[in-house]
């Protein structure tokens, strides 16, 4: 009788176990994932390299997230070596679909590096295997320099996407410059500057004011001395000023990468011919 109740229990606890995965995966489901290269369509040879980072960028920003899983480049790479195909064959619906199905995967991944203006675009494409479905993400900055972060914000969107983890973000903050700090540097500046100007006229009220040579050299020359310091820190103050302003008029212009472009953005500009223009671009 203990022998049966003992064997009883270890399929029941098996089948607790069964039932409580069944329902953790049922409230959280997988999503296999496979990245192909991305497309550089732009004339700038350089960018080529970014055809294989940013599939490598994109694996670290999705395995982020313990709800997706991403088949590793080599096993694409052999599917397609295997099947005479190049990564841009993916981007056939029908090829997608069998390749997808032959590495388990849900979803892949395929997109391109485009210019639009003077900005750089990267586009991602999200292929459902079996439905063929595809939901398209952009990310757009205004130039070379910001691929980690433009990443950053297509792998948080694209995670969105497969598992409904975060918020989608619309835009990522570049660069703010240090407005405050030059405010506060300024005043500093300026504080310092009026406390020498005022110890400075005191000094020279006093030299004026002697009545022997041997009170007005050290007054004067005490004078002297404060009033270069005043004209230095006046100077700095000055200077930190201009910069501040300099900070301030950049801050108006979107120094942001975009998911989605807004329809109004300030705008800031210098030309060639030193001068700065200051003004709203609408975008329809």
């Amino acid at each position: 009788m203990c022998i049966f109740l003992e064997t009883m229990r270890c399929p029941m606890r098996l089948l607790i176990f069964s039932a409580w995965f069944l329902f953790i995966s049922y409230l959280f489901p997988q999503s296999t994932v496979v990245i192909s290269d991305f497309n550089n369509t732009t004339h700038r040879f350089y960018l080529n390299e970014w055809e294989a980072r940013i599939p490598e960028f994109l694996k670290h920003e999705l395995s982020r997230s313990n709800r997706i899983t991403v088949v590793e480049r080599k096993h694409l790479k052999e599917i397609l070596e295997e099947k005479a195909l190049s990564m841009a064959g993916l981007t056939d619906s029908s090829s997608a679909r069998e390749i997808g199905k032959m590495l388990g995967a849900e979803y892949i991944i395929t997109g391109n590096i485009s210019e639009v203006g003077n900005k750089i675009r990267i586009d991602a494409h999200l292929i459902h295997v079996d439905s063929r479905k595809v939901v398209s993400e952009k990310v757009v900055a205004p130039d070379t320099r910001h691929l980690n972060e433009m990443i950053e914000l297509l792998g948080n969107n694209l995670r969105y996407q497969l598992t409904g983890e975060n918020e989608y973000r619309k835009e990522k903050i570049l660069k703010k410059y240090p407005t405050l700090y030059g405010v506060l540097f300024t005043g500093a500046g300026i504080t310092a500057t009026v406390w020498i100007h005022n110890r400075f006229k005191k000094k020279q009220d006093e030299y004026r004011s002697a009545t022997s040579l041997t009170e007005f050299d050290p007054l004067y020359n005490s004078a002297n001395r404060l009033n270069k310091l005043r004209y230095v820190l006046g100077g700095v103050a000055g200077t930190s000023a201009l910069i501040t302003v300099y900070f301030w008029l950049k801050n108006l212009s979107p120094q942001k990468i975009y998911a989605q472009q807004p329809s109004c953005l300030p705008f800031f500009a210098h030309s060639q011919k030193g001068e700065y223009l200051v003004g709203v671009q609408i975008s329809f």
